[in-house]
């Protein structure tokens, strides 16, 4: 096929882009070429536009596309992302250095109060950190610690241009009730004082009322560390009596409602037993806990028969949802959930009645503090105090 004769080129013409295309519009116009005003039909004009294109170098000469390789001019490389420099760090203490000021004592427990929140604020965006109390005792005085942790991070700072690299600081604040005053009195002032102290930690909406407590607990980062928060709680009025801090008979424990508390223990020792039990089978996690129970600080351990009887009377799916957490602590004098909501009563009446070999004291207590629960007269819950004094 003669491309320039078709377009009416000379055999030695070298036309331009713009001459083929002006020879181009002139043939089909010649050939009365629809689109452009006639009625002839456009597949005769295939032809002229083939040759068109060969003309301007966009085909070859059998009529297939002219593909052109990319060379290395056409890549042009991303220019790489320096990330941002460090243009600020701030200083922070380990926790040995943060707790240093702290008096020695006997430290009866850890806790961790539920309404203490570290937030992030203006001047310091994105910078997070908790909170723990410390109670210890010492010849003269009961020491409250507060005891703090900002959290590392790293942060833009758009003022100066680029990162601020924050540096894990721990600090500490220590308040001193002396032997002589009333312990269950102070004690929730000098856990607020220990707590709010620290410049940059938000004022709690409300006093202390709930706490969640490991007991035993030290100044230990990892001791310190390992106390969660979000799940059962007790009154701190409890807590004192359990670590002994106070006796049964102080005159501000006198009136309050018992306190009962079921504490998951996760178990490998039965999570081997029942794996071996069933040749290798199946073992779901929520089969090997032990179950501990908690009346006013004085602590039974439930047996086996006992735990199946609670998954069999619904209480396991009321009080754990089928989701028991390892030494979480549900309060079943402050049940806010689960899949069967159980008041308080129903709840320690199951534990109660699901009973099989524990000790004597405990099936006692029990019993008198669902009917306390029911009835809360002053007089059903001197029946409880009479039963834990004489157990």
């Amino acid at each position: 096929m003669d491309a320039k004769k078709t377009l009416g080129f000379p055999p030695d013409a070298t036309p331009s882009d713009k001459e083929v295309n002006l020879a181009q519009r002139k043939k089909l116009v010649e050939m009365n070429y629809r689109g452009l005003g006639g009625d002839a039909d456009p597949k005769e004009a295939v032809n002229v536009n083939v040759v068109a294109e060969i003309l301007k170098g966009n085909y070859r000469a059998d009529d297939q596309p002219r593909i052109r390789r990319p060379t290395t001019e056409d890549y042009q490389p991303r220019p790489k992302r320096e990330p941002p420099k460090t243009v600020d760090t701030i200083k922070g203490k380990p926790f040995s250095e943060g707790v240093a000021g702290v008096p020695n004592a006997d430290w009866k427990f850890i806790a961790k109060p539920e309404w203490c929140q570290y937030p992030s604020n203006d001047t310091m965006r994105g910078y997070s950190g908790d909170c723990w109390v410390v109670f210890g005792d010492t010849p003269e005085d009961v020491i409250v610690v507060g005891i703090k942790v900002r959290k590392s991070n790293i942060i833009f700072d758009h003022d100066k241009g680029g990162n601020v690299e924050i540096e894990e600081d721990w600090d500490s604040y220590v308040v001193k009730i002396p032997k002589k005053h009333d312990l269950v009195k102070m004690a929730p002032g000098a856990v607020k004082r220990a707590v709010t102290n620290f410049k940059d930690l938000a004022v709690p909406r409300r006093p202390p009322q709930k706490f969640v407590v490991w007991p035993g607990g030290s100044l230990e980062k990892s001791a310190v560390e390992s106390v969660k928060t979000g799940s059962g709680g007790a009154h701190l009025k409890d807590i004192l009596l359990s670590t002994g801090m106070v006796s049964e008979d102080h005159a501000g424990l006198q009136g309050r409602k018992t306190n009962v508390e079921v504490i998951p223990h996760y178990s490998r020792d039965k999570q081997k037993r029942l794996r071996a039990e069933r040749g290798g089978g199946a073992v779901y996690s929520y089969e090997c806990f032990d179950f501990e129970v908690r009346v006013n600080g004085k602590s039974a351990v439930l047996n086996d028969t006992t735990v199946k009887n609670l998954k069999d009377n619904h209480f396991m799916i009321g009080v754990f949802s089928y989701d028991p957490h390892d030494n979480v602590p549900k309060n079943l004098t402050k049940l806010r959930g689960g899949f069967v909501k159980f008041p308080p009563a129903d709840a320690i009446r199951l534990l109660y009645e699901a009973l099989s070999g524990e000790p004597g004291w405990l099936h006692e207590v029990l019993k008198k503090a669902s009917e306390e629960y029911v009835v809360p007269t002053k007089e059903a819950r001197a029946a409880v105090r009479v039963v834990m004094t004489s157990a």
